[in-house]
């Protein structure tokens, strides 16, 4: 005989069983539906006359460096390959709300959607996410969390308390909030947003090895508060190229957009250098930031400043320069001036012991010109760690208008083109040229001048 306890785990275990089963189903059919409408999208990308362009600068730039190796990390969506009928997007648990919700969305097709962009009462109707009760969230390890992990998770979790308005607090042991799991053959993976918008347990799934970096377990935590993912907007397609030609079949679903009533962008412009988009303002009284800061959602008289910047309102330069513990080569930036002469910069960074995920090594220069001046600026060498994406460390070149828009990352010298020379216009008068290290020695070499438009 089953005690009463045994009856309800066992009812409890068949509801989330037939809940995955509803899941898979409801997915499997989203995706079949969705690979045909992306079908003609890459129809579209064939006549990119630019793309086409840009690739074969790329192939030339890399026939250059035929030695050249670039270390590649396996994607979260690489890790999960094993689970992708179960997930969204790679690395998406959905409820069977929202794996309903976008079923509909692409089987009502396009002016469908657009009739149903708002509710009966004219609110825009997004992709549904539940938001947590409280500010403050509690999360917890599985017993079978190695130190390791946890330290990698503890660095992640600083990352979004000291940025947003949330305080995610460890509680042990809880019955609410985040557990972080670390089950082999499980992937990295979470939930968007709470389950239940209620006190509830819901597990964040961290596979041993590849799931151990803290920017996948910042990516993850994002999920969990409720944030899709960035090239999910509606406006991908203005800020990056999707070739289809490099993306396997059953994954082409993973990168769909979301339509553009149906986005929640926040307010923010897209970022290629962000993990997720940061939280909402919360004071009445908004602090005045400088440089493209934003106010820090826990205080209401100092601003998180964009790479390069400092003070309480980010009014100053970063010249310091930062190092971890051990590192011997350090640097030190500047604020230079440009003139109508080319002006020689170097910069070198880290050690061949520094090895880390968690803590890295970095060094800022500010370029500006006289008013109605640009600024040109030629990249001339470039290393030491070479790696995709340039996770290891890199050299960031920012021209924007905007300062809080990322850069252009540069790490391997093919990625200074078939010439060996890249050739970078800063319209606006200003550059902010960042050079960082996780791992081993980054360096750079450039020069610049000013010149009338």
């Amino acid at each position: 005989m089953k005690t009463q306890t045994e009856e309800m785990r066992s009812e409890e275990a068949e509801r989330k069983t037939n809940e995955r089963e509803q899941v898979k189903k409801l997915l499997a059919e989203y995706k079949r539906k969705v690979n045909k409408e992306m079908e003609k999208h890459e129809k579209e990308m064939d006549k990119d006359e630019k793309l086409k362009e840009v690739l074969r600068e790329i192939e030339e730039a890399q026939a250059k460096h035929p030695g050249e190796k670039r270390k590649a990390a396996k994607s979260i969506t690489e890790i999960n390959e094993k689970h992708w009928d179960e997930l969204y997007q790679g690395d998406i648990v959905l409820s069977v709300e929202q794996a309903q919700y976008l079923l509909d969305t692409v089987t009502n097709g396009a002016e469908r959607r657009e009739k149903r962009g708002t509710d009966q009462n004219g609110k825009k109707e997004t992709f549904p996410i539940l938001k947590w009760p409280l500010l403050t969230i509690p999360f917890s390890f599985h017993s079978i969390i190695p130190d390791r992990l946890r330290q990698e998770i503890h660095f992640a979790i600083q990352l979004w308390n000291r940025n947003t308005c949330l305080s995610m607090v460890e509680h042990c042991p809880s019955s609410s909030g985040i557990q972080f799991i670390n089950v082999s053959g499980k992937g990295c993976k979470s939930w968007v947003g709470s389950k239940s918008g209620a006190n509830h347990q819901q597990q964040i799934y961290l596979e041993y090895p590849g799931c151990y970096q803290s920017g996948i377990i910042a990516h993850e935590i994002g999920h969990a508060l409720g944030l899709t993912h960035e090239h999910q907007r509606y406006d991908r397609d203005t800020f990056v190229w999707y070739i289809p030609d490099n993306v396997k079949l059953e994954e082409i679903g993973n990168f769909d957009k979301l339509a553009t009533e149906r986005n929640e962008d926040h307010k923010m412009p897209y970022d290629l250098g962000s993990v997720m988009h940061y939280g909402a303002k919360v004071c009445f009284k908004n602090v005045m930031c400088e440089n493209d800061g934003f106010q820090k959602p826990k205080s209401c008289t100092e601003c998180i400043c964009p790479p390069g910047y400092a003070g309480n309102l980010c009014e100053n330069v970063d010249t310091d320069g930062y190092a971890p513990a051990g590192v011997t080569n350090t640097c030190k930036g500047a604020i230079l001036i440009a003139t109508s002469d080319w002006q020689d910069l170097h910069g070198e960074i880290g050690s061949d012991s520094l090895d880390s995920s968690t803590d890295h090594a970095y060094c800022h220069w500010q370029i500006l010109a006289e008013i109605g001046q640009v600024i040109s600026i030629q990249v001339l060498a470039i290393g030491d760690a070479c790696e995709d994406a340039c996770e290891s460390g890199n050299t960031e070149i920012c021209t924007e208008a905007n300062k809080g828009i990322s850069g252009l990352r540069l790490c391997c010298p093919s990625d200074l083109g078939s010439t060996g020379q890249l050739e970078i216009a800063a319209p606006y008068g200003y550059a902010m040229i960042s050079l960082y290290s996780f791992y081993k020695v980054q360096r750079f070499h450039l020069r610049f001048m000013q010149h009338e438009d």
